[in-house]
């Protein structure tokens, strides 16, 4: 019987938390294993119902963050080593200094601490100060440290790679796309011009938000098409304000609805009124909502950035985040030409049939197992 513990921490993104709930309740985790999962009541309250073989077990400390750190420093080990676990897996990414004698694993969610293109971008501000930094240097003394590594996209473990050379063993995992998601057909108004603009994410400096923006300004000028945006995601503090004043400066509010942050059970409703989607983020790990477009048979316009070329491939078009006349002219190319949009939207809708929560979980599983069979000696010190 092989028994893993699991840190989800307090929760996270919207693309986390499908993570959690995707492998923990695909129902093919393995019957001769067990997961004991160390969260906040809040994040358990959210999970709802799990697989049988995972026992939640909140942690009242992760309610408050400064009691949060604390307990990470000098309580978490602990914990881990009373669970007695073959494997302790990050779910979450945050790292924290494992237990002697445990073999480790961890999901590499962020890019954003090995990227020093986008890493700039937040130079001297608070969030670098605050998380970045301490993030960062903690990452890159931890990674070569650990049993395991799990990426979402072959462009992901390449870019580790160049800060890091001596990775640990790693597997390349994808995440998974809901059923809910998943249309049969390309979207009904696949045959008319795409006017309205979808792009869902966490509003983030490496995400360009404000240049999807100002493309679409620039669309309506030069074709007279009534363009409108939806911009769906949370913000940092940081990315608010810049999104804020873009949206002041170029007086957008007459064709940009910001609706923040959206409860994930009402995504699919908003990609089905859309017709087309934006997709300008510059550093992913993977790119869930670029995923969960494709399949609710969209036209996607996308960064040719980070891994998501890996995910999109042949079946939407590409342009450059921080380049509003690229973006326009993606939109453009789909705009003006039916079939291509259609047979864009098909290809996507194929290809993506791959994700499933079912294949990560039993691929994640699979990479635990093979972790835990290492022999001691090639465990942690």
């Amino acid at each position: 019987m092989r028994h893993y513990c699991w840190y989800g921490g307090r929760g996270g993104s919207g693309g986390y938390l499908n993570y959690l709930t995707g492998i923990l309740r695909s129902g093919v985790i393995p019957e001769d294993c067990t997961v004991s999962l160390l969260c906040s009541q809040a994040l358990a309250d959210h999970l709802g119902p799990l697989d049988p073989q995972v026992r939640v077990i909140p942690v009242p400390a992760l309610a408050n963050p400064i009691q949060a750190r604390w307990w990470l420093r000098f309580q978490f080990a602990d914990a881990v080593r009373a669970l007695q676990p073959d494997v302790l897996f990050f779910a979450s990414g945050s790292i924290a200094p494992p237990p002697a004698g445990i073999p480790t694993v961890a999901p590499c969610h962020s890019l954003l601490f090995f990227d020093d293109v986008e890493y700039d971008k937040y130079r001297h501000t608070w969030m670098e100060w605050k998380y970045l930094r301490p993030m960062r240097r903690l990452h890159l003394a931890l990674y070569p440290t650990l049993a395991g590594l799990i990426f979402f996209t072959p462009y992901s473990r390449e870019l580790v790679q160049r800060s890091l050379p001596s990775l640990p063993p790693s597997a390349i995992i994808p995440h998974g796309v809901e059923p809910a998601f998943l249309a049969k057909t390309p979207v009904p108004s696949i045959a008319n011009p795409p006017t309205r603009l979808l792009y869902v994410s966490t509003v983030n400096l490496y995400k360009h938000q404000w240049q999807v923006i100002r493309a679409v300004k620039q669309l309506r000028q030069t074709t007279g098409i009534d363009y409108q945006l939806t911009l769906i995601g949370g913000a940092d503090a940081t990315a608010k304000k810049q999104l804020q004043r873009c949206l002041q400066a170029e007086e957008a509010q007459a064709f940009t609805t910001w609706q923040g942050a959206v409860d994930h059970r009402e995504l699919p409703r908003y990609y089905r009124e859309a017709d087309l989607f934006v997709y300008a983020s510059s550093c992913e790990s993977f790119g869930i909502t670029l995923l969960e477009a494709m399949g609710s048979g969209l036209p996607v316009a996308c960064a040719r950035r980070s891994g998501l070329p890996d995910l999109l491939g042949d079946a939407g078009e590409y342009f450059d985040p921080e380049e509003p006349a690229e973006i326009a002219a993606a939109i453009t190319r789909f705009a003006t030409d039916p079939s291509h949009r259609e047979a864009c939207a098909r290809r996507a809708l194929a290809s993506v049939r791959a994700y499933t929560w079912r294949r990560c979980a039993e691929d994640t599983f699979a990479f635990l197992a093979k972790v835990a069979a290492q022999p001691p000696a090639g465990r942690l010190p």
